[in-house]
This record gives structure tokens, C-alpha cells and sequence, in this order.
């Protein structure tokens, strides 16, 4: 069976389909989105999660190089509603979460990738790195066995990581997921509806002690 090939925007790249939540919602494992950039991402199970701007969904796809990748997810623009001003809020947070990526990545903050920049030019979408566990939220109201010594041990680690910030937006105990791979927390969504010069500019670590 050939696999259904998906576009979610016009040819310009700039506006989405007039049925986009339709179709985002039928997506299916096989379904191939073509994006405007030509990059093709094949749909490979059921929706990981979603908040209240965007989806998310694991991937495969070959990138730019000709590298067959299988452990990445797709991050798309999303909203309950059908209002398409809530659609393009949905491709703010993608911009947003682009612009706090480098600050920090670069300060030591254990968080998934970011792939496929000339991607993210438009706010179209991003692809990070797919996980494999449970966020931390989960595991302190449905699955407390989990939180054993050593998890515990890890999360201390990750709050040293992160203390040079003040504030992360969007910064949630729903945002840190416990890899079940590396037995390491990290963060997978980290924007919100403030200006990077809000949720940024408090990084200050000439006013804090070293912390040991």
C-alpha cells in the first residue's frame, strides 16, 4: 500500500490548510508529512502527547545528509480549538522554543535536541529527540514505584543543572521525563507565552554560590 503522503501548509509555506486540525488529528503510523522545506517524516505510532499549542508524534525520517534517523519525534503547532489565530500561537511557542534552545544548551541544562534547523526557519515545526519514559508529574501522581533512590539521585543532579536560572518558562513537572534509557532526567519543553527577553534575561550566575 503507498503511504499517504500529508501536507499540512500551502506551497508558500506561510499559511496552513483550511482543514489542519482535521488532518492533524487523523494522522496515522505510515501517513508521510511533507513539509515545505521538501523534508519528508514518516508518522511511525500514536500521538506522544499534546498541550495547548502543540502535538507531538514519532518520526523517521532521512535527513539532508542521507542519514536514516528512527528516534526522533515531530513537533507540531496545535490547539483544541478551531480558531487558526490559535494555530499560528501554536507556531509562536515553536519560535520561542528555538530562541531559548542555545541559552540553554550552552548553560548545561540536560534537555532533548533540537534537528533540522533550515526546518525551523518558518516555525513550521521541530524535530527533538524522541524519549522513552515517563514525565515527572506522571510518575509522583500515577507511578510513585519509579521514583526509586536512584531517580531521586538523578533529579538532585538535574536541579544542580538548571539552578543558574530563575526562571524557565514553561517549566513544568509535566516538562522533566525520566529516561528509561539513561535513568537521567531531562527537560523536553521549555517556552511559554512571555517574550525571550523575559524568560532569559534572569541568568545571572555571578550572583549565585556555587552549589556542591
Amino acid at each position: 500500500i503507498e503511504p499517504r503522503a500529508t501536507r499540512l501548509y500551502d506551497s508558500t509555506g506561510r499559511s496552513v490548510v483550511p482543514n489542519y486540525l482535521e488532518v492533524v488529528l487523523g494522522l496515522r503510523p505510515g501517513d508521510v508529512l511533507v513539509m515545505p522545506d521538501g523534508m519528508r517524516y514518516t508518522i511511525r505510532g500514536a500521538e506522544l502527547g499534546h498541550g495547548s499549542t502543540t502535538i507531538v508524534f514519532p518520526v523517521d525520517y532521512t535527513d539532508r545528509q542521507g542519514q536514516i534517523h528512527s528516534d526522533r519525534a515531530i513537533r507540531l503547532p496545535w490547539t483544541e480549538s478551531t480558531d487558526v489565530l490559535s494555530v499560528n500561537s501554536g507556531r509562536l511557542f515553536i519560535e520561542l522554543t528555538i530562541d531559548g534552545f542555545g541559552v540553554l544548551k550552552s548553560n548545561g541544562v540536560p534537555m532533548v535536541n533540537l534537528y533540522e534547523p533550515a526546518s525551523m526557519a518558518d516555525d513550521h515545526y521541530l524535530v527533538v529527540d524522541r524519549i522513552d519514559g515517563f514525565s515527572l508529574y506522571d510518575i509522583a501522581t500515577k507511578l510513585p514505584d519509579l521514583l526509586t533512590a536512584d531517580a531521586i539521585r538523578n533529579l538532585k543532579e538535574f536541579a544542580l543543572q538548571t539552578w543558574r536560572f530563575t526562571e524557565i518558562a514553561d517549566f513544568a513537572s509535566s516538562q522533566i521525563v525520566l529516561d528509561r534509557t539513561t535513568g537521567k532526567w531531562v527537560l523536553v519543553d521549555w517556552a511559554g507565552a512571555k517574550s525571550t527577553s523575559m524568560i532569559f534575561d534572569h541568568l545571572n550566575p555571578a550572583e549565585h554560590p556555587v552549589i556542591r
